[in-house]
């Protein structure tokens, strides 16, 4: 059984993968731009006055990246069974949790927030709370 740390935010997640000779991850990045700007974009102002509500149609499209995002990093573990371990700040944590929960040969064994730390700090906190699973 795969034993699986994730460290997740809107902007990046550090997917590491424990394993009896060490420790193996991946960093992936959302691509979220939270205040996109489109080529020949003109001022909010004229586009309220088109009847276009500007600020409804970013977040719907903020909302639909997250959706991706959120399904690339659960699709991670694939189809073999596996113990996670989330961490991470915020919804998106959560979010991936109940995308994690569709998968039935996953088990979530915690989900805890965290905030940012370090690459090595992350790592370690996955490698010991998986040793202390296994006593």
């Amino acid at each position: 059984m795969k034993r699986i740390g994730i460290w997740i935010d809107s902007r990046e997640a550090l997917v590491a993968t424990i394993g009896d000779t060490g420790i193996t991850y991946d960093r992936i990045y959302s691509g979220v731009d939270s205040k996109p700007r489109f080529k020949g974009e003109t001022s909010r102002k004229s586009k309220r006055m088109l009847g276009f509500d500007y600020e409804t149609s970013q977040q719907a499209h903020v909302n639909e990246e997250m959706r991706r995002y959120i399904k690339t990093i659960a699709e991670y573990p694939g189809q073999s069974a596996a113990q996670l371990y989330i961490t991470g700040q915020g919804q998106v944590r959560l979010a991936l949790e109940k995308e994690l929960m569709k998968n039935k040969r996953v088990q979530i064994i915690k989900n805890d927030p965290l905030g940012n730390l370090s690459l090595n700090q992350k790592l370690e906190r996955f490698r010991k709370f998986f040793e202390s699973e296994k006593n």
